[in-house]
């Protein structure tokens, strides 16, 4: 079976949008191994430190961040990794 993987850039990183299909749950870690041309993908479920440690990051940085919304995305990118990394 073949899928499509979409990504977009969020900041410095790459985030990719898996299709609901493979039935990948949230809160994952997926380990990814490249070798030979073919790609194989390995989710590991993240511990409920990790977990947390994540949420309240979301949760600062949605409160947090206070830009204009007349940014372009690349201006939004900048200002967030000046935001969070600094």
């Amino acid at each position: 079976m073949e899928y499509t993987v979409n990504t977009f850039n969020l900041g410095s990183s790459v985030v990719s949008v898996w299709p609901k299909k493979l039935n990948i749950p949230a809160n994952v870690s997926v380990k990814i191994k490249v070798s030979g041309g073919f790609v194989t993908a390995i989710a590991k479920p993240k511990s409920q430190t990790q977990i947390a440690k994540n949420i309240a990051l979301i949760q600062k940085l949605a409160g947090g961040m206070k830009q204009s919304s007349n940014m372009t995305p690349d201006e939004m990118n900048t200002a967030y990794d000046k935001e969070v990394y600094g």
